[in-house]
C-alpha cells in the first residue's frame, strides 16, 4: 500500500504560461483552457502550478505521461470535485496567498492550505460549532487582556505587537516551553477553517450542507485525531501543519502519516 503525499509549491518559481505556447501542446485540452483562461497572472501561474504537482505526483505513481496528459482523463463532481476517470488514484488541490497544494493517496482525500490571518468573526458565527466559537471569543479576550496589560508603556503599534508575540510563541515552542495547542485566535481560527475544508474536499459535498454540525473543537492540540459530525466521531483521521505562516489540513481515511514534499523548483519553458 502506498503512502499518502501531500506537494507543496511557491508560485513565485512558476512562469506565466501564456508566455511559452508550447505549454499547450504538453497540458491536456481542459487543463490548458482552465491554465490560461484568468486575466490575472497570479490566477494562471496558480493553475499552471496545480497541473505541474499533479503531474508530479502521478509521475511517481507510475501512471504514464500518455495516460496523465489524455483529453479527458478529468472530470468534475457535482459539486466540483476534480477526479480522474480511472480512479487507479485519488487526489486533491488547493491554493492559497503564494501557495498551492496537491495530495494523492489510494484512497479518498482532502486537502486546504490557508494564510493565516485576522478572525472573519462572522463566517466562525454561522459556520462554526457552539464549542469551537466561545473556545475563539474566550481566547481573543485573553489575548486582549495580556496586550492591555503588556503594552501599556511599550509604545509599539498593534502590528508590532502581534508579530512579536507570533514570533516569541515560536520561540518558546522550539525550546519545548510550551505545549502545541498554544496559539492565537488567528492560527486557531484558521485551524477550524482548513480542517472544514478538507473534510468538505475529501467528501465531495456541497459546502453548505457538509459544513452543517461539524466540530473540531476537541482537535486542537492533536497531531493526529478526528473531528466530530451531529456528535458522533467521524471516520476520517485529519494531519494538521502549519508552514511559513499557512496551515494545512488533510483529511483522508489511513491513519498513517503523510509524506511531506516541497517542490523548490523553477517551472518554465525549461521544464519540457
Amino acid at each position: 500500500m502506498k503512502n499518502t503525499k501531500v506537494y507543496l509549491m511557491s508560485t513565485e518559481n512558476v512562469k506565466d504560461p501564456r508566455t511559452f505556447s508550447s505549454w499547450k501542446e504538453f497540458l491536456p485540452k481542459e487543463h490548458w483552457e482552465k491554465t490560461v483562461r484568468p486575466l490575472k497572472e497570479e490566477d494562471r501561474k496558480t493553475e499552471l502550478a496545480a497541473w505541474f504537482l499533479l503531474y508530479q505526483a502521478l509521475r511517481e505513481w507510475g501512471i504514464s505521461e500518455e495516460k496523465i496528459n489524455a483529453d479527458g482523463a478529468y472530470y468534475y463532481g457535482e459539486h466540483g470535485k476534480p477526479m480522474r476517470r480511472n480512479e487507479e488514484i485519488c487526489f486533491n488541490l488547493s491554493h492559497s496567498g503564494k501557495y498551492v497544494l496537491c495530495a494523492v493517496s489510494e484512497m479518498e482525500i482532502g486537502c486546504d492550505i490557508e494564510k493565516i490571518k485576522e478572525v472573519k468573526w462572522k463566517l466562525a458565527k454561522r459556520f462554526f460549532s457552539e464549542k469551537e466559537y466561545d473556545f475563539l471569543v474566550r481566547l481573543g479576550r485573553q489575548e486582549k487582556l495580556m496586550k492591555q496589560g503588556e503594552t501599556v508603556k511599550s509604545g509599539k503599534t498593534d502590528k508590532q505587537e502581534k508579530v512579536g508575540k507570533q514570533q516569541n510563541i515560536n520561540r518558546q515552542k522550539e525550546k519545548g516551553k510550551i505545549k502545541e495547542n498554544a496559539y492565537t485566535v488567528e492560527e486557531a481560527f484558521t485551524r477550524f477553517w482548513v480542517l472544514r475544508e478538507s473534510y468538505v474536499k475529501k467528501t465531495g459535498e456541497g459546502l453548505g450542507a457538509a459544513l452543517t454540525g461539524l466540530d473540531f473543537s476537541d482537535i486542537l492540540g492533536q497531531k493526529n485525531s478526528k473531528g466530530k459530525k451531529n456528535g458522533e466521531f467521524l471516520e476520517e483521521t485529519f494531519f494538521e501543519m502549519e508552514y511559513d505562516g499557512y496551515r494545512i489540513a488533510i483529511c483522508g481515511e489511513k491513519d498513517s502519516k503523510p509524506e511531506f514534499v516541497v517542490y523548490r523548483g523553477t517551472i518554465d519553458n525549461c521544464f519540457l
